[in-house]
């Protein structure tokens, strides 16, 4: 009789506490009975169940009701993921129709739980919404989430802190935090910061480090430097990592490598293969080598813009001359322009030659004397000449024969015919004194001192 007494007992005590198997290992039938009676974990487990199967609308409102603190509530870490994948759904519009506004609030309510995500949620939402720009708006979102430990959103307030000025300890700071969290983004950046010194003191051995460890988890930019930082086969490995994973410049070196048969064997298939990806990833310069490559006039030149455009200078020069014999003037002028910004001296003095003569837009003859002048610091003998013109004639500076005479006389010493007659008929009206002055000014500016 008592052995009977007792076991009701315990059975009445299972009824009320759910003596039964684990909620992750119950069958949906037993889950929806337990979320029926009040059991967070079983609502969410059966939330996640019904969302596999699709059904959305039961998931949403099973997910729901996870949220809500109960007698019999999920824990709080649970209740925060829950309110995130409410939200989630809103956003995506599954089980609700699409409702950004709802979205927001549901990931409000996981960030007030502790949940990092959907912090980061709120601030990327926040960023969309001023135009992708981390703006002071959005800060606090940022923040809370990497109180919460997100790693991301640890990089994000560092990404702020840094951008202002004297915040540069706090970046590190932020930075660090989310390198030790494995964030491999953060890691590189503060591999780079000390490396370069930058809001930290230069640290070789924890620059290598952290490059290291965001290599090993994958970060691009962390793999090229290991490539960039080792030999032989070592680098080899790092830079087909890195290739892998979408870097240009890995790409462009695997496309260098097979067309060159350095460390790699001879092929050109895989050569244009890696060529064309770090193409199709912004390299200038793997565009530039396909286009010397492309049997195609209209291909070529195709690829000669892609290449200006993604700043690679030999292409913008060699642009330059294509359309100046096709007597595209304004466009050769476009290019000369722009790799005579970057410092080609060719160019500079192609693009002096159009402004001073007024080839595909306006004359400008003070600009193409700065043009001229730079071009001939570096040696060129056409620069030169052209400066010597300049300063006879008075176009964009102001005349002075000696000044003339001595740019002449540089030009003239590898044989330019121009410049040599140039001298010689200016000589002939200058006076002794004169031609000594503009003899003495071509050494010194020989020497290394050139001005002007």
């Amino acid at each position: 009789m008592f052995k009977d007494k007792r076991r009701v007992l315990v059975l009445a005590v299972c009824s009320l506490v759910a003596c039964q198997a684990p909620v992750t290992m119950q069958s949906e039938a037993e889950l929806t009975a337990s979320a029926q009676r009040g059991n967070g974990e079983a609502q969410y487990q059966l939330a996640r169940q019904l969302a596999e199967q699709r059904k959305y609308p039961e998931a949403m409102k099973w997910m729901q009701q996870t949220v809500e603190e109960t007698q019999r509530a999920a824990p709080l870490d649970r209740r925060a993921s829950a309110a995130l994948q409410v939200g989630d759904w809103y956003q995506d519009g599954l089980g609700e129709p699409k409702n950004a506004s709802a979205a927001r609030r549901w990931w409000n309510t996981a960030s007030r739980l502790g949940n990092g995500e959907a912090g980061y949620r709120l601030g990327m939402a926040c960023q969309t919404q001023h135009q992708d720009k981390l703006v002071a708006a959005c800060l606090d979102d940022f923040e809370a989430s990497a109180a919460n430990g997100y790693a991301p959103s640890q990089l994000k307030v560092a990404q702020w802190h840094a951008s202002r000025t004297g915040g540069e300890a706090e970046a590190v700071n932020w930075l660090q935090k989310a390198a030790e969290r494995d964030n491999r983004d953060a890691q590189y950046q503060l591999a780079k910061r000390y490396e370069q010194g930058s809001g930290v003191a230069v640290r070789r051995d924890l620059a290598e480090r952290w490059y290291f460890r965001a290599a090993t988890l994958g970060q691009p930019q962390a793999q090229l430097w290991m490539a960039q930082h080792e030999g032989g086969q070592n680098a080899l490995a790092w830079y087909q990592r890195a290739a892998i994973n979408d870097e240009p410049t890995a790409q462009l070196w695997l496309g260098k490598a097979y067309r060159e048969g350095r460390l790699l064997p001879l092929d050109g298939q895989k050569s244009h293969d890696w060529l064309t990806r770090a193409a199709a990833g912004g390299s200038g310069e793997a565009s530039y080598l396909l286009s010397q490559q492309h049997p195609q006039h209209q291909g070529r030149e195709q690829l000669l813009q892609q290449s200006s455009a993604a700043g690679y200078l030999p292409a913008q020069r060699e642009l330059g001359d294509v359309f100046f014999k096709r007597n595209l003037l304004e466009r050769a002028r476009e290019e000369y322009a722009k790799a005579a910004m970057a410092g080609d001296t060719v160019a500079r003095v192609a693009y002096a030659d159009m402004l001073r003569l007024g080839l595909g837009g306006k004359t400008d003859y003070t600009t193409a004397a700065k043009q001229y002048w730079l071009a001939a610091q570096t040696g060129n003998r056409m620069a030169q000449y052209r400066m010597g013109m300049m300063r006879q004639d008075g176009m964009g500076v102001s005349r002075n024969r000696i000044h003339a005479y001595a740019w002449y006389a540089m030009a003239a010493t590898e044989g330019m015919n121009d410049a040599i007659h140039a001298r010689n008929d200016l000589e002939a009206v200058m006076q002794p004194n004169e031609i000594n002055a503009g003899q003495r000014l071509a050494l010194h500016w020989s020497s290394g001192k050139m001005e002007e």
